[in-house]
């Protein structure tokens, strides 16, 4: 079976991002050598029918430099709309889906790893209340590139950013893949008893 993975801010042809995220490995260089570097990664972590979620501010450049772009990266790939990607957005064909929102749902069925139904929500910003969090839907975003990842774990919420410059994203070798994140969420539900908490708001809020 294809894998699938799910990424954010890689933020292509910025050359900005050099100076606001310092621990990219790139940082201080020439933002061409950053770029080869991401795509690289890209590449060596996605195979060609694999399938990517690329949560927000993906490209910086213009129309015919991100048509070049996608060319070169591997993968099936789906955007959800971030603040950078006016360029994106024009570009519907050269993506799956581009959207604001998107809501999965991955049947435990079809992925061995998964212990039981695993949702969703899927949103460049973070987002304090999402479709189905009452049910076990965890968010996942971008936008703040690891700013905001302990105040994320401490809430105990199942909310994490997958950008390239979070926690989880470091740990998992640059690029989340669907067996790292659900393992991520799992181990957050278990240390806040979520399975109670679901079924107490499953009572509360029933639609």
């Amino acid at each position: 079976m294809n894998k699938i993975f799910f990424t954010a801010d890689t933020h292509f042809f910025h050359a900005n991002i050099l100076k606001h995220c310092p621990d990219r490995p790139c940082s201080g260089m020439d933002i061409k050598v950053h770029d080869e570097w991401l795509i690289d990664l890209w590449n060596s972590t996605i195979e060609k029918k694999d399938v990517v979620y690329v949560v927000g501010d993906f490209a910086f450049g213009n129309g015919p430099m991100v048509m070049r772009l996608l060319g070169k990266l591997h993968g099936k790939k789906h955007l959800i709309v971030g603040n950078h990607d006016a360029s994106s957005v024009k570009l519907p064909n050269y993506f799956e889906s581009v959207q604001q929102i998107k809501d999965l749902s991955f049947k435990a069925s079809l992925y061995p790893f998964l212990e039981r139904d695993f949702s969703l929500a899927l949103c460049h910003y973070p987002l304090v209340s999402w479709n189905r969090k009452t049910y076990g839907s965890c968010m996942v975003h971008g936008h703040c590139h690891g700013r905001i990842d302990e105040f994320n774990r401490k809430t105990g919420d199942l909310r994490v950013d997958v950008g390239i410059d979070g926690t989880l994203a470091r740990e998992c070798g640059g690029i989340v893949s669907l067996e790292e994140l659900y393992g991520y969420f799992l181990g957050i539900a278990q240390n806040t008893n979520f399975a109670g908490y679901v079924v107490e708001n499953r009572e509360r809020n029933p639609m």
